[in-house]
């Protein structure tokens, strides 16, 4: 086996990173100012005290990375600093930032860049369902890379034969015995990846004409089909559980092709025979923590803010602590009203559970403590397991399509309504982005899809980083309801597709609060079904 990032010499090699941050005492800061010629006092405006993560609010302590911290107190950003109108948001605005910018090459973290950029600010949101601040030109390129995006599902059309909208929800197509994989690299000028097992068999000049131009698309050779690839990834899954040792099992897709890693804490653990169900070079192992449940927002908000993507707790009566999670969207059947949310959230005694109870509360944590969102009897369906992982439980709250946007913003409130659901795996890899307001970390944060399909189909990955408490939050773009958060890792987070939680919580009986326009005070009878879209 090839182990990249592992203890052993022999079967890899360990990367290390470090980051210190240095405050500036009271004394420092005044010989600064008595000397213009050394530094600050030269930059502009006096510096405000620096920021530190104890002045954050707890989900936003956790979630905000150092180098954010360390660039909020970057003279470069005073001026953008003094207009914004809290010191946490502008930490999480600047957190937001270099964190998506890490995923594209085509827009700048300089410290000088941002602090314009900032200060030019409210008007140049760019891409409004992203909340995220970016100048003409990069808004103008991720345009042009989505266009070039939506190519893709014409070319996998030319090269398999199969038409998604042919494809039944929930069924994994046969692709044939040349397609490997299709994705958008964004850290290479947004270019398509096609991977095939022999070039030769390609229309290049066809494709060619459907992308637009011979720069933008490349053809790469790799060893093993797409189904091939997902047949292994259930055999090494399957070696995984018989081991019980807790790990991932990932499709990365890079200009190697479409690989499968398989992502351990401790790759010495596993015997030199796992693998042997699958052919050799077919996966490699990584060292690194395997994916946990993501198990606020922490800002208060008035009673009338109740709505998806607001953080919450769980709690049963007699048990002075409850789980916090973040409410995800409003469902409906034809009788009631529901919060969504992942099953991992419930008290262990209401998880794989469905019937009423009236000992059961879900509590948004609000301005003066907690304010009970299920009083009374509630219905409860919940499941926790490897295949699903999401609720719904009744509530007189849970009538309106709205969804809480960037805490920044000020129509936070109901700022997105749902009015469409995606189709299931209908996002393209490393094209289509997917974003979602975190009850716990107290952000709104959009990431590129890295991969669909895992866990039989059921979850998608994307490059959004979450803490502990925001399960349960709903990834969304826009209008579209992509999915419920389940499931982190260090950097990633992973959501039940929203077909999935649909099929989970009652197929055909069970939908989502969609409408063409926000609305609230429903009745449940008046909703309908969700309509479903292409990502």
């Amino acid at each position: 086996m090839c182990i990249a990032g592992g203890e052993s010499e022999e079967k890899g090699c360990i990367v290390r990173k470090s980051l210190v941050m240095v405050s500036v005492t009271l004394a420092v800061f005044l010989s600064v100012l008595a000397s213009p010629s050394d530094g600050l006092a030269a930059v502009g405006p006096m510096p405000e005290a620096d920021l530190t993560r104890a002045q954050l609010p707890d989900g936003l302590r956790q979630l905000a990375s150092d180098q954010a911290i360390e660039m909020a107190n970057d003279p470069r950003l005073a001026d953008a600093r003094e207009n914004w109108s809290s010191d946490s948001d502008f930490v999480d605005q600047i957190d937001y930032q270099l964190k998506f910018r890490a995923q594209v090459d085509f827009m700048s973290s300089d410290p000088e860049y941002l602090g314009e950029l900032l200060v030019a600010r409210p008007t140049n949101m760019g891409i409004e369902e992203m909340g995220l601040y970016m100048s003409d030109e990069e808004a103008a390129e991720m345009r042009r890379r989505d266009a070039l995006g939506d190519k893709m599902e014409a070319l996998v059309e030319q090269v398999t034969g199969v038409t998604s909208t042919d494809v039944k929800e929930g069924v994994l197509p046969d692709y044939g015995p040349n397609f490997g994989g299709i994705w958008q690299d964004q850290t290479d000028g947004g270019r398509i990846l096609l991977a095939v097992v022999d070039a030769s068999q390609l229309d290049v000049a066809s494709l060619v004409k459907a992308v637009g131009d011979a720069d933008s698309l490349v053809v790469i050779r790799q060893e093993y089909t797409y189904n091939e690839t997902e047949a292994f990834r259930d055999k090494l899954e399957s070696e995984l559980d018989g081991l019980g040792i807790a790990g991932d099992v990932m499709a990365v897709s890079s200009g190697e092709g479409r690989l499968l890693q398989v992502r351990v804490q401790d790759p010495g653990l596993l015997p030199d025979s796992f693998g042997s169900s699958v052919p050799e070079g077919a996966f490699r192992v990584v060292q690194g923590a395997p994916s946990v449940s993501a198990g606020a927002v922490n800002t208060t908000h008035a009673w009338a803010d109740e709505q998806p993507g607001l953080r919450v707790t769980t709690w049963e009566s007699g048990n002075p602590y409850g789980d916090v999670c973040t409410w995800g969207f409003n469902g409906h059947t034809s009788g009631y009203n529901y919060i969504i949310m992942a099953g991992h959230c419930m008290p262990p005694s209401y998880k794989n559970v469905t019937g009423s109870w009236v000992e059961l509360s879900v509590m948004q944590n609000g301005d003066s403590g907690s304010h009970n969102l299920t009083p009374g009897w509630s219905f409860l369906r919940s499941l926790d397991g490897t295949s699903h992982d999401v609720l719904r439980i009744s509530s007189s709250y849970a009538d309106d399509n709205c969804y809480h946007g960037s805490g920044s913003s000020a129509s936070a409130h109901c700022q997105y309504t749902m009015s469409y659901r995606a189709l299931h795996n209908s996002w393209e890899t490393g094209s289509d982005r997917s974003c979602a307001s975190l009850g716990n970390s107290n952000a709104f944060r959009c990431g590129y899809i890295l991969e669909e399909g895992i866990n039989g189909g059921t979850t998608v990955r994307v490059g959004v980083q979450v803490i502990g408490g925001d399960s349960g939050a709903g990834f969304m773009y826009g209008s579209r309801i992509d999915g419920i958060l389940r499931d982190r890792s260090a950097t990633e987070a992973y959501f039940e597709s929203a077909y999935y939680v649909q099929v989970a919580l009652g197929s055909g009986y069970f939908y989502f609060n969609c409408a063409y326009r926000r609305a609230t005070h429903s009745d449940p009878s008046g909703w309908g079904s969700c309509p479903a879209i292409d990502a």
